[in-house]
């Protein structure tokens, strides 16, 4: 009999390690965890620390969510700009949610008005119209001079001209003087005496032409070798039309990529910046191999920003000229001297004041963000010191009886931020750098990558 028990009580026994089953369990409490905003949590619990066995289950609790406040109140995005969200802090983790961007919204246009913002279906633009570019220097001039009528009949010709050899693939220019070593080809010829006007005077209406019609990128210039012909002039390179046809496709193409990043802005010194960081971002300053300038025409034109992503500083100031123009911003293009021969510009802001800019001098610079726009709206003082502008040229032609009096004032808006001037949101200090973009100059907190201040989203840069 006790043989029996025996057997029985090795049999139990040998169950029981066998399954792992504890005649008396020892627990062990899993402790509750809380549940946080974002994360889930558990209730209380137990298992036994021998066999492992759960004796109370713990079950999971939902995350409670974040309990927001708003810190700063985030804008709708619209048709034309992009907008941001809520900027939030939550009250029990006390996680800020910086701005986020909302991407800008797509017109919806029904029998050409925007559903969405109620703006009518802007007119399609004709790149290839070229009356969109004319500048308006030569016509301000003639109204100050004595023969300014004459002056202005002779400028409509030639232009008329030009205009017509600029569109046409079928017209090519010819060399002004075969069987020599001249590199011009004529491309429109007229008898300024028949216009009852002098050599000077009809030099000056070219020279005014060249200025104000930028498009023009195969103008290599003009002559008048036998004192009664005004002879506009082109190279080699642009004289066949099927080749100027196929740049004339490239430069519209580009032109209006560049009018494109001014959707929606209405302020000329917004659109005026819009141009000018574009420009600095998409060409640089066109050297030769030996360090010296480049003087192939396309670099002395608007043709070297869409074939060669480089010019001098005649092509800066032409194509923020040409592109200030086709936005129906009064602008000028202005030749002097800064410590040699030099060309800028002069435009009129949303103040009625005339300004100077010179992207020329801003892009050498655009390595120090500080400097970026150290030459851009700026004043008649701070210009006079550095710019001395023609109103005769060195080779004796009057461009200009006088140039549009310059602000002595900085320009300031009291509707938007101007380049440098400086904000302060949370712990850090801002400075605008660009259309709509600050960079961080002070402060402890890393910097998001927007902010939204007085109503409007501003891109963060380092």
């Amino acid at each position: 009999m006790k043989k029996f028990i025996f057997l029985i009580f090795l049999i139990i026994t040998f169950t029981i390690v066998l399954c792992g089953c504890c005649i008396s369990h020892e627990t062990i409490i899993d402790e509750a965890v809380a549940p946080s905003c974002t994360e889930e949590g558990l209730t209380e619990g137990s298992h036994c620390s021998k066999c492992g066995e759960v004796l109370v289950s713990q079950n999971t609790l939902s995350s409670l969510g974040h309990e927001e406040e708003i810190i700063t109140k985030g804008i709708p995005a619209t048709c034309t700009s992009i907008g941001a969200t809520d900027k939030t802090k939550c009250k029990v983790c006390k996680i800020t949610n910086e701005h986020a961007v909302i991407e800008k919204l797509k017109h919806n246009y029904v029998y050409r008005q925007c559903t969405l913002c109620g703006e009518n279906k802007p007119a399609v633009i004709d790149y290839s119209d070229i009356s969109i570019y004319h500048g308006k220097s030569g016509y301000s001039y003639f109204e100050t001079v004595e023969n300014g009528e004459k002056m202005r009949k002779l400028y409509d010709d030639i232009v008329d001209e030009l205009t017509k050899f600029h569109t046409s693939d079928e017209i090519n220019a010819t060399k002004l003087f075969p069987n020599t070593q001249s590199k011009d080809f004529t491309v429109a010829r007229f008898n300024f005496l028949e216009y009852d006007l002098t050599i000077s005077e009809a030099s000056c209406v070219a020279r005014l032409i060249e200025n104000d019609h930028p498009i023009f990128y195969w103008l290599h210039g003009f002559t008048s070798y036998d004192k009664k012909t005004i002879i506009m002039t082109t190279t080699e390179d642009y004289a066949n039309g099927k080749i100027r046809a196929d740049l004339n496709k490239t430069v519209y193409k580009g032109i209006e990529e560049f009018v494109s990043l001014t959707e929606g802005e209405t302020s000329p010194y917004n659109i005026a910046l819009i141009y000018h960081n574009a420009i600095i971002n998409s060409a640089e300053y066109a050297y030769k191999d030996d360090g010296e300038p480049e003087d192939s025409l396309w670099a002395h034109s608007i043709l070297g920003a869409f074939t060669e992503g480089s010019f001098v500083c005649e092509g800066y100031a032409k194509l923020f000229h040409l592109l200030l123009t086709v936005s129906n911003i009064d602008s000028i293009y202005v030749l002097g001297e800064t410590s040699s021969f030099h060309a800028w510009n002069m435009a009129r802001m949303d103040d009625g004041e005339w300004y100077f800019f010179d992207v020329t001098i801003d892009d050498s610079t655009k390595n120090t963000s500080s400097n970026k726009h150290m030459f851009f709206c700026g004043t008649k003082l701070y210009f006079k010191s550095t710019h001395t502008p023609y109103s005769i040229n060195p080779d004796g032609i009057r461009i200009a009886e006088d140039y549009p009096e310059a602000s002595k004032k900085t320009f300031k808006s009291s509707e938007f931020l101007t380049v440098g001037e400086k904000i302060k949101i949370d712990l850090n200090t801002y400075e605008v750098c660009g259309y709509k973009t600050l960079k961080k100059v002070s402060g402890s907190k890393i910097p998001p990558q927007i902010v939204v201040y007085e109503g409007t989203v501003y891109n963060v840069v380092n």
